[in-house]
């Protein structure tokens, strides 16, 4: 079930995107930075949903007691790494946008508060991409419990989680606004 709606996402997204492109290439012959960072963010996007989809052959989504040992840490090592891949989609989605509302726009206001809605993504998803491999020494120690090593205290890495996910969406409304 879960391939089916993760490759419905792809369809609908690959349409929608070949249209946009189609349209601003070709009928209106104006493309702009909006139009290269959504295909950037498509491709992004491809590229993380592509991870979980091979992931769901390894065992993601099912309980670590029905996998083998090899199949959970695949498993668990492709969630981990498509999270970078999504977090990015999603901040570099918002980024169009705003870039798409900044080629409609003609206040300054408008100018300087989606720059600095653009600027404050980058500056909280980046570290938080960066943490999520930093949290563990060595790295392959998140996804794989038997590597020897150390790993920081969950709840930090989940505290910045849930402050990342309050600024993304707060940037969402403002920008939906």
């Amino acid at each position: 079930m879960l391939r089916g709606v993760l490759g419905s996402q792809v369809a609908v997204a690959t349409i929608v995107v070949a249209l946009r492109l189609f349209t601003r290439l070709r009928l209106t012959r104006s493309p702009g930075w909006d139009d290269w960072i959504m295909l950037a963010t498509f491709t992004i996007a491809v590229i993380g949903t592509t991870m979980n989809l091979v992931g769901l052959n390894y065992g993601i989504g099912r309980h670590v007691y029905y996998l083998q040992q090899d199949d959970a840490v695949l498993a668990t090592k492709l969630y981990w790494l498509s999270g970078a891949f999504v977090i990015t989609a999603l901040t570099t989605g918002k980024v169009s946008v705003a870039f798409l509302i900044l080629r409609l726009s003609i206040t300054k206001w408008h100018f300087y508060l989606l720059h600095a809605i653009n600027i404050s993504l980058a500056l909280i998803n980046l570290p938080l991409i960066i943490w999520t491999y930093a949290q563990c020494r060595p790295s392959a120690r998140l996804w794989d419990p038997t590597v020897p090593g150390r790993c920081q205290d969950p709840l930090m890495q989940g505290s910045f989680a849930i402050f990342q996910g309050c600024e993304s969406r707060q940037s969402q409304i403002t920008v939906e606004s």
